[in-house]
């Protein structure tokens, strides 16, 4: 077991050294593509950390809502939910899509409350826009 977890993992690093290698490759761009907000200048961590939850709260409200979609559709069309695909999207897809999307933002919100309550709470391109004028 531990020679294939092993191989899994040369695997991906090898996988990740070829991409960089290449970075203008159609490949290479779609797998280091930045996805979520990116810090703003002069934004403080905690607002980050607030877009953040906002951004993992609008993709759990997006996989719930098609949840809702599949099950008014399996109501409208009763055999549809003996189909291996929509019970594999219904079933199991969509419900860890929704669980996963909670919990970051869950993990935001929180990330943002202790930047505000306990600190640090730097604010992004401060030090480097301080040094240019």
């Amino acid at each position: 077991m531990e020679h294939r977890i092993i191989a899994f993992f040369a695997a991906v690093m090898v996988t990740l050294w070829l991409l960089s290698l290449f970075p203008r490759s159609k490949l290479s761009m779609i797998a280091f593509t930045w996805i979520g907000p990116e810090p703003l200048r002069g934004e403080s961590w905690m607002r980050y950390q607030l877009r953040w939850a906002f951004y993992s709260l609008d993709w759990c409200m997006q996989c719930a809502a098609l949840l809702l979609l599949l099950y008014l559709a399996s109501n409208i069309a009763p055999g549809l939910e003996g189909n291996q695909v929509f019970l594999m999207f219904a079933a199991f897809a969509l419900p860890i899509c929704i669980g996963m999307a909670l919990l970051a933002t869950i993990t935001f919100a929180l990330k943002a409350a202790k930047a505000r309550i306990v600190g640090p709470n730097p604010i992004y391109g401060v030090e480097q826009w301080q040094a240019v004028t």
